[in-house]
């Protein structure tokens, strides 16, 4: 009886030799998951800069500068101070009151003729500056270099303090300080300063190594002043601030 060809048996790919001892479909599931894994540390690696970049606060969301507080002993130390000044004044006008009369007088005058200059002065600036907001202010600095609070928080401060002489002032980066918009030089040690460093969480402890420390001129160097102070360890909002 003729025998026809014997069926031939399924073909089965070689396997290729495991250095582990397994078989080849035990290797290929453990690259499989090998890559795998490469894939989903890339993955969390790309979505934590994602979250990262998400979680940074823009500028104009920072939180305005809180009034401040003035306890009853500030008070009480004001409200003897004015008496003081009271009682002398009354004392010096009573043994003399047409000098004291004629010096009051000249001072009033001064003040007054000294505040109508200025603000004739900043409104000018305005007019020349007309159109002109924050977004001009900020492109006069480097976005991935100085940060954008610390932009943000000497503009505005500084408006809040021309506020009274010409509100919403156009500040420009190259605005002198003293003897241009600040009316008295102490104010931008008592006042201005503590007000920056409180909005944007930077610390006042050592400035005197900052290198523009005693060389603060113009707006542009206020600012970069406090972009090479460190940040506080204290900050009511605990997000990265690099970018606007």
């Amino acid at each position: 009886m003729a025998h026809g060809p014997k069926p031939r048996a399924p073909c089965r790919r070689a396997q290729a030799p495991s250095l582990t001892g397994r078989s080849s479909r035990h290797s290929s599931a453990g690259y499989f998951r090998s890559s795998l894994a490469v894939l989903s540390g890339r993955r969390m690696r790309l979505n934590s800069n994602v979250r990262l970049h998400i979680m940074r606060t823009p500028s104009r969301r920072m939180p305005k500068l809180a009034p401040p507080e003035r306890p009853a002993v500030a008070m009480l130390a004001l409200a003897a101070f004015v008496a003081f000044v009271a009682y002398f004044g009354y004392r010096a006008f009573s043994a003399s009151p047409w000098v004291s009369a004629a010096v009051v007088l000249v001072v009033a005058c001064a003040v007054s003729v000294a505040g109508r200059r200025r603000k004739r002065r900043l409104a000018a600036l305005a007019a020349e500056r007309a159109g002109e907001s924050i977004c001009e202010f900020a492109r006069s600095f480097n976005a991935r270099e100085v940060d954008t609070w610390v932009v943000r928080a000497v503009y505005e401060q500084l408006q809040n303090y021309l506020a009274s002489d010409q509100p919403a002032f156009p500040v420009r980066s190259s605005d002198r300080l003293v003897k241009g918009l600040l009316e008295d030089p102490d104010d931008l040690d008592l006042s201005l300063v503590n007000e920056i460093a409180e909005r944007t969480g930077r610390s006042l402890e050592g400035a005197e190594s900052n290198p523009l420390f005693g060389k603060v001129h113009t707006v542009c160097d206020l600012v970069l002043f406090f972009n090479a102070q460190p940040k506080s360890a204290t900050l009511y909002l605990p997000t990265d601030r690099s970018e606007k």
